[in-house]
């Protein structure tokens, strides 16, 4: 009987081949000392009885192992040899897998290569997974898509949580964020500090807020070292987004008017809060300075002084922030038109109270002598201010002179000499930022004038409007008022607006600004007649528009302006038709508020809360006014 199998080798003559139907080796006449058993294979593909090797220990032949049938055969047999049942995936997680090269032909079987996975690969009916064998493979963990597998079994089979991985925006109410240390498998945190770290490594596309999760030591501070990105990210999402303001505004100038307004209760209870008093010490004024520098505010800019920024709690004179205190004065003279140092000597207490709440900081400075004086040299020792040039005034600090506080003569437009030199440091001012001619004249805005001394000569002589002050320096420029850029962001309004709305559980999307309505025009019907802002509210199951007006002079008596007594009588007739509207119309509620309660932040913004608290309380009054006096023409 012929041995072998029917066939062609690789020069494609017939002749009788190895029965391994892979091989086309010739089967042939034995030579002398030929290790062939049976002469159907060639000495390549013998068949080996594994289990007699194994027991004898003979050294398997060179390549026996090529395919993953014999490599599965010296599985089967060393597993039996050992004791396990090769049908039960439990006893194949918890082989011994050291003992495995103990046994001969071990090392030709796996090739150096991962033993998990060969033995994945050849018991593919046990559906095996890779992180239940024990122990876990050595540097398993370190493999991106090994740990996903890892994280998706552990949250489907041992949490029973049906989590889809694959959006990308996680909700904030997702399992995900609930997830603790103490829920996925520990040796993920030999490579993560937290299961926010572990997640978005993982899946990056999530788009995962990190502070929704347990432990914001590890991601809003790290190292001792603040991540401001991180922390920016949380201000835009969680306090920034809850605000809405004009489409007008830029991002800076939307972000800066939240900075400016921003109060400790606007953080609290907000996801995440309590970092602001566990590394910020609680404090707004500390929050922007660290995490948006850029913006160069200071606490001359907020609404209200830092709670103990000077450190007035200590009663040592040394113990006061002298750089805090000379910031404090600076600011003051710019506000109060003071070019000179000799212009502090105009200090008093009443101008010190326009700037700051309490003047308790300064209790440490009111030694024997005028404690105005003492404040001064501490904060500026090489000017050596003088106690006896401060005449007639009280011991307290306060001037009993006529117009004390200010500017001094020689900056005054009331006199010949102060004009001249007014324009002086005008033309130097103007320079400065690039306003060399009458067109550049007519971008100048009011902010090219903050924070420095003009403000305060603005605020005194020319009725806060700094385009009386360019027109009385410079009357042969004969500026067309209208061409000038009136400035509308009013950060101060937009952010009381947002603060009403989420005391009162109003959603952002109800504000509107520049808000109009058809059929409401000017005289000629080619200008739409608009409102400032709106609020639509629900009262008693009936909707309401709660339209805001914020009244500048010019709706009061003529302004030269905006246009002289002309452009008064139409702004009258343009109030008159936005009345006659309000009162056609059921469910429109009108607030006004005068340019008089612009001034002082604080009052203008509790008259806006008293006004709404009313008009929520009552909604019948069509026309509610802050200054009744003021608006006798219209109530």
């Amino acid at each position: 009987m012929p041995y072998g199998r029917n066939g062609k080798d690789a020069n494609g003559k017939s002749r009788r081949l190895c029965l391994d139907l892979t091989c086309k080796t010739r089967i042939g006449t034995l030579k002398p000392g030929s290790k062939i058993i049976d002469r159907n294979y060639c000495a390549k593909h013998q068949p080996i009885d594994i289990e007699k090797y194994i027991k004898e220990n003979i050294i398997f032949p060179t390549r026996h192992f090529n395919d993953n049938n014999k490599k599965k055969q010296w599985f089967d047999c060393v597993l039996k040899k050992m004791g396990l049942d090769i049908t039960s995936s439990d006893a194949i997680y918890n082989v011994p897998r050291t003992k495995l090269k103990e046994y001969n032909g071990f090392n030709s079987v796996t090739n150096r290569c991962c033993i998990v996975e060969l033995i994945i690969e050849l018991y593919p009916e046990l559906n095996l997974v890779w992180h239940k064998f024990n122990p876990r493979e050595n540097g398993s963990l370190c493999n991106v898509k090994k740990l996903s597998e890892l994280f998706e079994f552990t949250i489907k089979n041992e949490l029973n949580l049906d989590i889809d991985l694959s959006i990308n925006d996680v909700p904030n109410n997702s399992p995900l964020y609930k997830l603790t240390r103490n829920d996925v498998d520990g040796s993920f945190f030999n490579h993560y500090s937290s299961v926010y770290e572990l997640i978005n490594d993982l899946y990056p596309h999530l788009k995962l807020k990190p502070w929704l999760f347990s432990g914001l030591n590890y991601t809003f501070v790290k190292n001792n070292t603040i991540n401001i990105n991180i922390i920016k990210e949380w201000f835009m999402c969680e306090i920034f987004s809850k605000y809405k303001f004009p489409d007008e505004l830029s991002k800076d100038e939307k972000i800066r008017a939240l900075l400016l307004n921003i109060k400790l209760q606007d953080f609290n209870y907000v996801p995440g809060w309590s970092f602001i008093y566990n590394h910020l010490n609680g404090s707004p004024y500390e929050f922007i300075c660290k995490i948006f520098p850029e913006y160069k505010i200071r606490a001359w800019e907020l609404n209200r002084l830092p709670n103990n920024y000077f450190n007035h709690y200590l009663d040592k004179l040394y113990k006061v922030d002298k750089e805090k205190i000379k910031e404090l004065l600076i600011h003051i003279g710019n506000n109060e038109g003071w070019f000179n140092m000799d212009d502090y000597y105009n200090l008093t207490r009443e101008i010190i109270l326009k700037y700051i709440k309490y003047v308790r900081i300064f209790s440490s400075f009111q030694y024997k002598t005028n404690y105005i004086i003492n404040i001064l040299n501490y904060a500026f020792p090489e000017h050596h201010f003088d106690e006896n040039k401060l005449e007639n005034r009280s011991p307290h600090g306060c001037s009993n002179l006529v117009g004390g506080g200010c500017v001094r003569g020689c900056y005054t437009p009331e006199t010949e000499t102060g004009m001249k030199n007014l324009r002086i440091i005008l033309d130097k001012h103007l320079q400065k930022y690039g306003f060399n001619t009458l067109d550049e004249h007519y971008n100048i805005r009011y902010d090219d004038f903050c924070r420095t001394p003009f403000a305060g000569i603005i605020g005194k002589y020319y009725n806060h409007n700094y385009i009386y002050l360019l027109e009385n320096v410079y009357p042969e420029n004969n500026y067309d008022i209208l061409k000038f850029k009136r400035h509308k962001f009013n950060q101060v309004l937009y952010y009381i607006l947002n603060e009403i709305c989420i005391e009162n559980n109003i959603h952002k999307s109800n504000i509107n600004y520049e808000q109009q309505y058809p059929g409401l025009s000017n005289d000629a019907g080619t200008s739409p007649l608009r409102f400032d802002a709106c609020v639509k509210v629900t009262i008693n199951d009936n909707k309401y528009d709660i339209l805001i007006e914020k009244d500048g002079e010019q709706h009061f008596h003529a302004v030269k302006y905006f246009g002289g007594e002309e452009k008064f009588k139409q702004q009258r007739r343009n109030d008159t038709r936005k009345h006659d509207y309000i009162n056609s119309n059921k469910n429109l509620i009108l607030i006004r508020i005068s340019y008089k309660e612009f001034y002082c932040n604080e009052t203008f913004n509790n008259i806006m809360r008293n006004l709404f608290k009313n008009i929520l309380t009552n909604p019948e009054k069509k026309i509610v006014v802050s200054n009744p006096s003021l608006y006798s023409w219209c109530t």
